[in-house]
């Protein structure tokens, strides 16, 4: 039997958003096992986690994760 597998890119601004993102990605994988596939959480930087460390709130990489991914999960309403 094959599992299908679902990438979710994770983007988590600064403040509560990165313990946010913690108990949905918990939620999700709970969710996938109970419907028989996998899901691979990509987190990369975004907001202000991401000017702090490249100097922008939406780098390359994290738009390569996005455009990558099945899915997007965003935390963080005050982020851009």
């Amino acid at each position: 039997m094959s599992t299908r597998t679902a990438t979710i890119a994770c983007l988590a601004g600064a403040g509560t958003a990165p313990e946010l993102m913690a108990e949905a990605a918990l939620a999700i994988q709970a969710v996938a096992h109970v419907h028989g596939f996998e899901v691979e959480d990509v987190h990369a930087p975004f907001g202000a986690v991401a000017v702090a460390r490249a100097g922008q709130a939406f780098p390359a990489a994290t738009r390569d994760a996005v455009l990558a991914a099945d899915a997007v999960l965003v935390a963080g309403a005050e982020d851009p």
